[in-house]
């Protein structure tokens, strides 16, 4: 997938295989690390998807709700990328601060 044929990016589209029946759905699992590397790639190469993306690291949506994701998509003009990954990573902020957290006290631990 080449990010300049990105045209939509989503969390949870459950309802994509009846709304695209035709179109060639691509599903995956994905490391944490990577998805947050995506994420941030589509933002600065295509400019997509920064408000939802906020809902993922925040863990709530415009309303103050809370979210719950566990599958990022992808919309081209001829696939769909379904990437799936551990519900309990939302929100991503405290998942960064956590792993964060953990390399610092391994790295104070084995000096």
């Amino acid at each position: 997938m080449e990010i300049k044929n990105i045209l939509k990016v989503s969390f949870n589209e459950s309802i994509i295989l009846t709304q695209f029946p035709m179109m060639k759905i691509i599903e995956n699992d994905i490391e944490f690390d990577n998805l947050i590397l995506m994420i941030n790639e589509i933002e600065e190469k295509r400019g997509l998807g920064s408000s939802i993306h906020k809902e993922a690291f925040t863990g709530l949506d415009y309303m103050g709700n809370k979210v719950e994701f566990n599958c990022y998509v992808i919309f081209t003009d001829n696939e769909i990328y379904k990437y799936k990954f551990d519900k309990n990573l939302i929100p991503f902020n405290n998942e960064i601060l956590k792993r964060n957290r953990e390399k610092k006290l391994n790295k104070l631990l084995n000096e």
